[in-house]
């Protein structure tokens, strides 16, 4: 026995099919355009959020400085629960200091100069990175601590920007700007234990 079929009803099935399928179409696209979304503010929320303290960001800073790979070159080992405490290993001897709790001074507040014979190197430290200390060892010192020049407090600012211009002199730049300096060399003499200033912008110049 012959089948007719009703060529109206399958048109009205096909609607209904195309149609659902648009519309499951359109919330799959909605759905994941809200997720994208979402998505995007969370990730512009993060680059916009300034970590409380250094130790929440990502980026895992080396905790051994090293001036050269001779073995009696200057190398800085950062121990303690926040990294504020400073072995220095220079030839034979040993140099091991605390800073406040919370310092993180791995995050490059620990400067080495270039390798020489005084394994020179300064830390900049405080609340604000506004102080710092220089060190270096004089042939006297042999055996014994380094020289140590400070701690100086400079002016509350931007934090402090010290550099070594060669192994023995540091440079450091400050205040608003960084239009002050103070530039320190380390001559490894007895007078004023091995340090001079051989510039200060806070002092009037004669």
């Amino acid at each position: 026995m012959p089948i007719f079929r009703n060529n109206g009803d399958e048109d009205v099935g096909a609607l209904i099919f195309a149609r659902n399928r648009l519309f499951v179409w359109f919330i799959v696209v909605g759905l994941l355009t809200l997720l994208l979304t979402v998505e995007a503010a969370a990730v512009g929320g993060r680059r916009n959020q300034s970590p409380r303290c250094p130790c929440e960001s990502s980026f895992q800073p080396p905790l051994v400085l090293e001036a050269g790979t001779a073995f009696d070159d200057l190398k800085i080992h950062l121990a303690g629960d926040s990294n504020n405490v400073i072995e220095a290993f220079f030839k034979d001897d040993l140099y091991r200091e605390a800073f406040p709790a919370g310092s993180h001074l791995e995050f490059g507040r620990v400067i080495l100069a270039l390798r020489s014979a005084n394994g020179t190197f300064a830390v900049r430290y405080g609340s604000g990175d506004d102080t710092l200390k220089v060190y270096g060892w004089r042939p006297t010192d042999k055996g014994s601590s380094p020289s140590v020049f400070g701690p100086v407090r400079f002016a509350s600012g931007p934090p402090i920007d010290p550099k070594w211009v060669t192994p023995t002199i540091l440079k450091v730049r400050f205040g608003h700007e960084y239009l002050e300096e103070f530039i320190l060399q380390f001559t490894g003499t007895d007078a004023n234990q091995g340090w001079r200033v051989l510039y200060d912008s806070r002092k009037p110049r004669p």
